[in-house]
């Protein structure tokens, strides 16, 4: 197919604006990412190289540097006609000649000069691609940008006139730096950048806030000075980047002799993010949701309202996951009936079901007076005929908390998971099922006689189940040592002469000899009463 391909640029003269033109070129594209040999492919690059078609240039401009890499001797052939790109009249062609002499290692030598000359373009695009091709540069020759003076000119470009320029000058020198900590932001830069903050498009705007927290006042006008000129920034409503970054900014000034002035920053920026967090772009809610999960962000969370925290059903999975994974958190005692309800149809959705549900029993162990609707919704689900939906809630149950629970309500639960089981079926039975027999199974009459089941199926079990059948029949014998005397007694000889698992050896081993010496520290141990 390649070699037909070749043949046919090669003996073809055809109008690439033309659809054969266009199917050929898209061919050829496609042809070059393919894991044969691609050799023959190197005579149509260099032949469609120098077409004057910008289509066809910017596609053989794309493909170079791949073929390039498998073919270090085709850019000895297309050298020349890149660098003559370089100094094209055409701006856009400019643009992709830099990128490829910056991309392609075997151009390196070629990059001095060229590069410092269309850093300086008049044209700002060019500009752009030129700083953009540093970061190109460093990735296979390191100390190529140093060595050749670009880091100055770099610098310089900080307070090009055009911000995307500025911005990527900003972000490359970031880059190429970075096992220097980054670029450094000095004061006059930072004046610089702040006083053309307006200038920015929104994510210009919020890469320049995030640089300019490199840079610290030591001068207290200097620092409020520059917590006027940041302030409008923290009420932005175009993109949440700006908001996130200029509070971060406004954070890093006011550290120390200032703090106090977080309860005002709190105030003032709080509305714009609950409105993002209802943004149905999946970036802005996240970047607003990763910084209210993280450090910085718990001021902010003391006071959010639940209510900009329940998902909606149009979020994607990892939104709501997010920002039930903070609900527990924000959720108040007179929320508690409203965030339950909100988030018990999430408990159901296979993608995010898990997340709610943990929600849901840290609600629980947050709120005493949630115990009574936390395990109605328990009940709910576990009447689910879904399997993952059974699954998730088993997993949840094994962290909820039954503390304070009535007995024929601890009863009633045991009785449906039970009900839930298969326990002909040991190899499927889960760990929580022992875990919770372990802890309230003096509640449930045939709770010993189900470990028995579960004993004599030992070989069938999985590790972790195993791990739990030793510390569920544990507590239950020092609970009722009467009806699981025997089937400690055989658990014990199973789990220590368990050779495919010695960690449960070494841990039955130890427990014996505890259980043996002081039952009353075996108690203590397991937390048993």
């Amino acid at each position: 197919m390649m070699d037909q391909l070749a043949k046919t640029i090669a003996d073809l003269n055809f109008d690439p604006k033309s659809d054969q033109g266009r199917i050929v070129v898209s061919q050829l594209v496609e042809a070059s990412s393919s894991n044969e040999d691609t050799t023959c492919l190197i005579g149509p690059v260099m032949k469609l190289l120098p077409s004057l078609d910008l289509g066809v240039k910017k596609s053989i401009h794309h493909i170079l540097p791949r073929l390039c890499k498998k073919h270090p001797q085709a850019a000895v052939l297309a050298v020349n006609c890149v660098l003559h790109d370089c100094g094209d009249p055409n701006p856009e062609v400019k643009c992709l000649g830099v990128a490829s002499i910056c991309a392609i290692p075997e151009f390196t030598e070629h990059v001095s000069g060229v590069v410092q000359t269309l850093l300086s373009d008049p044209h700002p695009k060019v500009r752009l691609a030129a700083v953009n091709g540093c970061r190109a540069l460093h990735k296979h020759s390191p100390a190529a940008p140093l060595e050749l003076g670009l880091i100055d000119i770099l610098y310089s470009l900080v307070r090009d006139s055009d911000s995307k320029v500025s911005t990527a000058a900003i972000l490359t020198l970031d880059f190429l730096l970075a096992e220097e900590g980054g670029v450094i932001v000095t004061k006059a830069m930072a004046k610089h950048l702040l006083r053309r903050l307006g200038s920015y498009p929104p994510p210009q705007l919020a890469s320049v806030l995030q640089a300019l927290a490199k840079y610290k006042p030591k001068e207290e006008a200097e620092i409020f000075e520059e917590l006027s000129l940041i302030d409008p920034y923290l009420v932005y409503s175009q993109y949440s980047a700006v908001n996130v970054n200029s509070i971060n900014l406004f954070l890093t000034l006011i550290e120390g002799p200032f703090e106090h002035l977080v309860d005002q920053l709190v105030q003032r920026s709080s509305p714009s993010l609950v409105e993002y967090l209802s943004s149905t772009s999946e970036s802005t809610a996240t970047l607003v949701i990763n910084f209210l999960s993280g450090a910085r962000g718990k001021n902010w969370l003391q006071d959010l309202p639940s209510a900009s925290l329940v998902p909606r059903m149009t979020d994607s999975s990892n939104v709501k996951m997010k920002k039930m994974a903070l609900l527990s958190v924000t959720c108040r005692n007179d929320e508690v009936e409203k965030v339950l309800t909100s988030i018990t149809p999430f408990c159901y959705e296979n993608s995010c079901g898990q997340q709610a549900i943990q929600c849901l029993c840290e609600i629980r162990a947050k709120f005493e007076s949630s115990a009574s609707k936390c395990l109605s919704v328990i009940l709910q689900l576990l009447d689910s005929p879904d399997p993952q939906v059974l699954r998730n809630t088993l997993a949840g149950v094994e962290k909820f908390s039954f503390e304070g629970i009535p007995s024929e309500e601890i009863l009633k639960t045991l009785e449906k998971i039970v009900d839930r089981m298969d326990l002909f079926k040991p190899e499927s039975i889960p760990s929580v099922l022992p875990h919770l027999l372990g802890l309230h199974g003096e509640t449930l009459p045939t709770a010993p006689y189900i470990l028995e089941h579960l004993v004599n199926n030992y070989e069938q079990l999985t590790e972790e189940t195993r791990m739990f059948l030793l510390v569920g029949t544990l507590r239950l014998f020092l609970k009722q040592p009467g009806e699981c005397q025997l089937t400690l007694g055989r658990l014990f000889q199973f789990c220590v002469n368990d050779c495919d698992n010695i960690l449960l050896s070494e841990k039955a081993t130890k427990f014996y000899k505890i259980l043996t010496y002081d039952p009353e520290l075996m108690k203590a141990i397991l937390g048993v009463n």
